[in-house]
């Protein structure tokens, strides 16, 4: 299969920078729940990739705020359309969580990686690579 539309939550823009040094494909990036739920709720993805800690607070144990948890719970509740799902974190106990949320929900392929590895579409294939970036003081949103 031939990804081409690609979905990426992260509020955390070294980690953006480096999904789109290895991404050769355009991808929507968002940052908040808000912008979130928009861009999914505006078609179908062929992949999205969610992250679970934003507002930068590893490891959250606010889920019903603003974290991937809450998200997910909003997936289950209005079934965007999404071919499949990476969860990557490095909060392993969410990222279970949000996996058993979506799959209870009818999502077949959802897989979820440590937040040091990351699923890379590239054409028709995945390929693994390592976050390893300084961080940086950019504030923008990047939308390629």
């Amino acid at each position: 299969m031939s990804y081409t539309t690609i979905f990426f939550l992260d509020d955390r823009i070294e980690r953006v920078r480096r999904f789109l040094e290895r991404c050769t494909l355009p991808v929507m990036v968002v940052r908040t729940m808000k912008q979130a739920r928009f861009w999914l709720s505006q078609g179908g993805w062929d992949v999205a990739f969610l992250d679970h800690d934003l507002n930068h607070e590893p490891h959250s144990s606010h889920p019903e705020t603003n974290s991937g948890t809450h998200l997910v719970q909003w997936m289950a509740e209005y079934r965007p359309r999404c071919h499949r799902i990476v969860i990557h974190s490095t909060n392993t106990e969410a990222a279970k969580r949000m996996q058993r949320i979506l799959r209870e929900a009818g999502y077949e392929d959802v897989a979820k990686v440590h937040f040091e590895e990351q699923i890379v579409p590239r054409a028709n294939v995945y390929q693994l690579f390592w976050w390893n970036v300084e961080p940086s003081e950019e504030e923008s949103q990047i939308i390629r």
